[in-house]
């Protein structure tokens, strides 16, 4: 017997430290399990020796049933029931205040969210009636459907802003979720560090700035609770994207996960097509708070209305991009329309046997590259209309495969025939 309690002294010291302090010596003669599990509590919760013992008398009652189900072959179900009841502990509230119960279950993994409010009790000052109602709210969620149950968050932050109002609410998400926001901000920085865009830039401001943005936003989107939509979130970030810090909008342009849609938005994301330089990615992340700021109010005083943005996004292009680098983008934007234009006038050519002794691969890739000609310098002279980009454009129509020049005499002289049979028929 001294030799069992030595070795089970042994492994409960390799999980925890001061064993003797915390347990009753007379635990010793519970099994492992029951003395681990009393243990669990104890180190975080002060236990008198008596209420170690009914406790220990729970857990091994527990362990009998589910030994007794196990003999009577009893069906599945009730034993994942007696397991699910183990392992959300929520027995323990029949020997533990409910603050004890709250200072316990933060100790164990996907503690609930209701509990957890418990749990910051004093620094959110709630009070008896408040956690009596979010116990109440606990145990409310064993009954709940499934379908509740698997995505249970919203239902918690509904019931957390209902008990708990507003300004608990939001202390309540700043004191938990703070860390994770944090950490989150820290990732930033050191993406920026690896970017080589620190220069000049305070990191701890820029911590700060970012995890109070990150936490105003996670706040405005628990709000919603149960009314949760993909819409409503993308209005709320959207309605925020205004206040959200200039470094860390840059950030998720650079990284590609904003949700923007404008060209400039597609410039930064794809920066090393044109090799922008960081003042113009500066310059670019500006004109998209502009742009969107623009919108907002068109919208506002037009019922609605979207606003064009076509003339905006074109005079950023202008004035930020270099003419070489205007050239790159538009070359990288249009070349597969020029590839499917040169694939359907090469169809053409065909059906107009036109294409007999010429080499395939050489004609086709003539055709993409006039095509990728006349579109870039359409589009550069809609970006910018100067005398040059004009005669660019002339140019690239003038200088026209020999072979499309006799498609559009074939395609003409169909269409006079056409016409005058058409008129001999009359």
């Amino acid at each position: 017997m001294k030799f069992i309690k030595y070795t089970l002294l042994n492994l409960l010291s390799f999980f925890c430290l001061n064993l003797n302090a915390q347990l009753s010596p007379k635990m010793y003669d519970y099994s492992g399990y029951v003395t681990y599990r009393v243990y669990a509590v104890a180190k975080v919760v002060p236990l008198s020796e008596e209420r170690q013992l009914m406790l220990a008398k729970y857990f091994l009652a527990m362990d009998s049933t589910a030994k007794d189900l196990i003999k009577q072959n009893s069906p599945t179900a009730k034993l994942s029931n007696l397991y699910g009841a183990l392992k959300s502990n929520r027995g323990l509230q029949d020997y533990l205040s409910p603050e004890e119960f709250a200072t316990y279950l933060m100790t164990t993994p996907s503690c609930s969210r209701l509990v957890t409010a418990i749990g910051y009790r004093n620094e959110l000052k709630i009070d008896k009636e408040q956690i009596a109602l979010l116990i109440k709210g606990y145990n409310d969620t064993f009954s709940l459907p499934k379908h509740i149950v698997s995505e249970i968050r919203p239902w918690e932050e509904t019931k957390l802003l209902e008990i708990l109002g507003q300004q608990k609410f939001a202390g309540f998400m700043a004191l938990k979720e703070r860390p994770f926001l944090e950490a989150q901000a820290a990732a930033n920085w050191h993406y920026i560090v690896k970017e080589k865009l620190a220069d000049k830039i305070d990191s701890n401001l820029f911590k700060q700035e970012v995890s109070d943005f990150l936490l105003k936003r996670l706040v405005a989107r628990a709000y919603l609770g149960e009314r949760k939509s993909q819409r409503r979130l993308d209005s709320i970030d959207h309605a925020l994207y205004l206040s959200k810090p200039f470094i860390l909008r840059k950030v998720e342009l650079l990284k590609g996960r904003q949700n923007d849609q404008s060209i400039f938005a597609d410039l930064i994301k794809n920066r090393h097509i044109t090799k922008l330089t960081s003042v113009q990615i500066d310059s670019f992340v500006n004109r998209i708070y502009t742009l969107d700021r623009t919108q907002k109010e068109f919208q506002k005083v037009n019922s609605g209305a979207k606003y064009k943005t076509v003339n905006y996004e074109n005079d950023g292009l202008a004035k930020i991009l270099s003419s070489g680098q205007l050239d790159l983008w538009l070359n990288y934007k249009l070349k597969n329309s020029a590839k499917n234009n040169s694939a359907r006038l090469w169809t053409e050519l065909v059906a107009k046997k036109l294409t007999v002794g010429v080499d395939e691969n050489k004609t086709r890739e003539g055709l993409m590259q006039y095509e990728l000609r006349r579109l870039t310098t359409a589009e550069k002279y809609k970006i910018k209309s100067s005398s040059e980009n004009a005669k660019l454009k002339q140019a690239a129509l003038f200088d026209k495969p020999n072979l499309l020049i006799k498609l559009e005499e074939s395609k003409d002289l169909t269409a006079t025939n056409h016409a005058l049979k058409r008129k001999m028929a009359w």
